[in-house]
């Protein structure tokens, strides 16, 4: 779906929370940058791709997923997806940041050989602490932590003695929901900045090493997971 993020910003705006106000702005530009900066990087690429930047770019398309996941549980109040989704880009973050360290390590990642996010995690924390105590609050949601077992409030509550929570409404605080927005217009900007300075002001740096796509041959060594168009039947049905 293109631009997904556009309807989200536009869904969450209609809601017309105030504390939404001075921070959708930030989000719907972070979300346009991403855009713009894979359009920049294809003007650039003259026929081939690296190892490295195959990796760049990956790490681009995760963001820009995770950044719509985050947005999609923002507007439905999923505690659990937001937190989950959350918790990905956390590590997105992680990845970007080791991998910056060394260059070597593009390679190791496209081939596989990579420690785990544990490792990973571990590192990039040491140089940015304060993600530690968010990426852990996140954890216990995803991992079913005792910060994993949230009730909504009931919008109403018929009798005075009617149990006022619900397992299958969801719905979060204004407080948390402020919070939550907030964190996330924070960490989409960050990953924003470091991923343009992979792909757009280092192009030259990541043009470097083999080869991995070439538009000069029909098979190569970079394998794109991605979608495929449906192709329409003749009688008006899809395959």
């Amino acid at each position: 779906m293109e631009k997904a993020d556009n309807w989200l910003l536009g869904e969450l705006k209609n809601l017309r929370f105030e504390p939404y106000n001075h921070l959708l702005p930030q989000v719907s530009q972070s979300m346009s940058e991403l855009r713009q900066i894979e359009s920049n990087f294809a003007e650039k690429l003259d026929g081939s791709l690296t190892k490295r930047q195959a990796v760049a770019l990956g790490l681009l398309a995760r963001t820009y997923q995770l950044g719509n996941s985050c947005l999609v549980n923002q507007l439905l109040q999923n505690y659990a997806g937001w937190n989950c989704s959350y918790r990905s880009l956390l590590e997105t973050f992680f990845v970007i940041d080791w991998i910056e360290q060394d260059s070597q390590r593009f390679e190791s990642y496209f081939e596989g050989t990579a420690p785990g996010i544990g490792r990973i995690k571990t590192e990039s924390c040491g140089r940015n602490p304060e993600f530690a105590k968010l990426y852990q609050n996140a954890s216990e949601v995803t991992h079913v932590g005792s910060r994993a077992l949230h009730l909504s409030r009931k919008r109403a509550v018929k009798a005075s003695n009617e149990f006022p929570f619900s397992a299958t409404f969801m719905g979060i605080s204004g407080t948390e929901l402020a919070d939550m927005l907030n964190r996330f217009t924070e960490l989409i900007a960050l990953l924003n900045r470091r991923i343009h300075v992979l792909l757009i002001e280092n192009f030259d740096s990541m043009k470097k090493g083999e080869i991995v796509w070439d538009n000069s041959v029909t098979k190569s060594k970079f394998g794109c997971l991605g979608w495929e168009p449906i192709e329409p039947r003749k009688n008006g049905h899809s395959k």
